[in-house]
């Protein structure tokens, strides 16, 4: 994947709508294309002016039914822990439409490196590979924050020659305490059709110009409404983007 395009927004709701419609778009594609379409949500915070909208305004836009939802990073913690990313199963309306609609990483069986191994396998399962034998999804989803970590690095790490291991067991940097995360290795994320970024705000603006230095140099900018192909879509308000 070397494709990347900016959407410049005005703000934050500009953001999320820009963000939310692409998502139901991209979703609509796969669809047309493949029949269903193979998504990794997150759960980080800045997305979740998203999650509502597509749980509200587009929740007719999206056919909930023909998507198969996997978490691109979840901390290996209890169900009740604010660390927790499956909340977002919460959040949109279609994840239970379907007994295969939404495959949440399975942190109930035990350490981090069995969770890892465990989701690997269930994503193999699940999704259809392309020529390399690497699972490639029609959609992942990416928050950029202030800590740069976890699945929000992974699109500044080049692809293995080899593909390895398809998830990657993580220590969040600057995290005293937290819990280890499994996340999506840069595998899968590199051979995704379409990676939707959002960045906001001013303490993202660092590791979202590490995100442009993993592509070379600054991308292409458009207009909030102008229509953007697949590759790595990256919504962003003025802060984050340093202007």
């Amino acid at each position: 994947m070397t494709a990347i395009e900016e959407r410049l927004c005005p703000d934050l709701p500009g953001v999320a709508r820009a963000a939310a419609a692409a998502f139901a778009r991209q979703v609509d594609i796969a669809c047309r294309r493949r029949g269903v379409c193979h998504a990794a949500l997150t759960g980080d915070p800045g997305l979740g002016p998203m999650y509502r909208l597509l749980a509200t305004d587009l929740r007719d836009h999206v056919p909930w039914q023909r998507c198969r939802f996997f978490v691109s990073d979840e901390s290996v913690a209890s169900a009740d822990s604010p660390s927790r990313n499956a909340v977002i199963g919460d959040q949109l309306p279609g994840l239970d439409t379907h007994p295969d609609s939404f495959h949440p990483v399975p942190v109930d069986l035990g350490d981090a490196r069995t969770v890892a191994d465990a989701y690997q396998t269930r994503i193999r399962a699940v999704v259809p590979s392309g020529p390399d034998g690497v699972p490639v999804f029609d959609l992942v989803l990416l928050g950029m924050g202030a800590d740069d970590c976890v699945s929000s690095t992974l699109l500044r790490e080049p692809a293995p020659d080899r593909p390895g291991p398809l998830t990657v067991v993580s220590a969040p940097t600057g995290w005293r305490g937290a819990p280890r995360h499994v996340a999506f290795a840069p595998a899968l994320v590199n051979r995704a059709r379409c990676v939707l970024v959002m960045a906001t705000g001013a303490e993202s603006a660092g590791a979202y110009a590490r995100l442009r230095e993993r592509f070379a140099g600054s991308p292409p900018r458009h207009p909030a409404a102008a229509p953007m192909p697949g590759g790595v879509l990256c919504f962003v308000d003025p802060a984050a983007a340093g202007t």
